[in-house]
């Protein structure tokens, strides 16, 4: 079901066999696995509908709710996006924070990627409003693409989910 949704390349490779899901988890929740250890749930959809943060202590592991400048922006919707980016800023007492795809990154060196990801999202939003409705999907993709010389993601599956998410 999760490749049909999101067909990632080399998919099996990366996810390997199926998990079993013990607990299910929102924003809010907390998991207190033993005496003296609570992990925190947030919300941070974007990337993927239910995404999830997880706050330990002074860290947060935020798994892809980050676009990442140099590299492919995905996430199916650009406003819950923007709304994760200001709660992962507003995260209090997290000074460690721990991304899917790249290394620990401190409090302030976060805030420069949150800038980026917020200027990432909000170009790709100003280049589909620029041509609104005039161009069907395969076309609006190519236009960004072109816009933002980034002509390798055209033809990426994922990254058309991006650009759709301003149409939506």
């Amino acid at each position: 079901m999760q490749f049909k949704e999101r067909p990632i390349p080399n998919f099996y490779k990366l996810a390997g066999k199926s998990s079993k899901v013990d607990i299910v988890v929102k924003d809010g929740d907390n998991i207190i696995p033993e005496d003296n250890l609570t992990v925190k749930i947030a919300g941070t959809p974007g990337h993927s509908a239910g995404e999830v943060s997880y706050i330990i202590g002074d860290a947060a592991f935020i798994g892809d709710s980050v676009p990442v400048k140099g590299d492919i922006p995905i996430y199916i919707s650009a406003e819950d996006t923007l709304r994760s980016l200001d709660k992962i800023a507003e995260f209090k007492d997290v000074n460690y924070y721990y991304p899917a795809w790249d290394k620990t990154y401190s409090k302030i060196e976060m805030q420069n990627k949150l800038k980026d990801a917020y200027e990432i999202v909000e170009t790709i939003g100003k280049i589909v409003t620029e041509v609104g409705k005039d161009m069907n999907m395969p076309e609006l993709v190519d236009y960004v693409c072109t816009k933002m010389h980034m002509p390798f993601l055209k033809n990426n599956p994922l990254f058309g989910r991006t650009v759709a998410s301003y149409n939506s």
